[in-house]
């Protein structure tokens, strides 16, 4: 036994990485391939080109505002259709208001005619409020499994376990 692994139900490890992450910002490294990680302000270690980068807050408020324009298969969360890396970047590389961008741009999409089913008869408001939802969601089913460990044995922080 090497490590002294957390495992949690029901909830996906970006969600318990990043509110461990959150607690002991300063003394903690998100070492992951996952780029979802990267909208979490903090350092980073990329274990597969190894390479540690810090990602400031505003970099990781774009990179999840690109993530609402482009969606995201893996994780359910539905983008602007044929909306990929290169338009996502377009939109908000000349926006002064990135989370504005992304509302123009939703409401630009679901104007048009040929939309994919679960995008027809949607407002930008029931898309945005449904994407929010998604990850808070996610944040919520983390902290819950978090604090139900924290109560099963005594938790230590994450910098202590590695």
């Amino acid at each position: 036994k090497r490590y002294d692994a957390v495992t949690f139900k029901c909830v996906e490890a970006d969600d318990v990485v990043a509110l461990l992450h959150e607690q002991d910002r300063e003394g903690s490294i998100i070492c992951s391939v996952d780029k979802d990680l990267l909208q979490i302000p903090g350092q980073h270690y990329n274990i597969q080109h190894k390479k540690r980068i810090e990602i400031d807050p505003n970099e990781a408020y774009y990179l999840w505002c690109k993530q609402l324009l482009m969606g995201d298969n893996v994780d359910n969360i539905p983008g602007i259709p044929r909306c990929g890396e290169k338009t996502a970047t377009a939109i908000l590389e000349k926006a002064d208001d990135y989370y504005a961008a992304v509302i123009e741009a939703w409401t630009l999409a679901l104007a048009k005619d040929n939309l994919p089913e679960h995008l027809q008869d949607r407002t930008v408001e029931s898309v945005l409020e449904e994407l929010e939802m998604l990850i808070t969601i996610g944040g919520e089913r983390a902290q819950e499994e978090i604090n139900k460990s924290a109560e099963a044995k005594s938790y230590r922080s994450l910098s202590e376990q590695v």
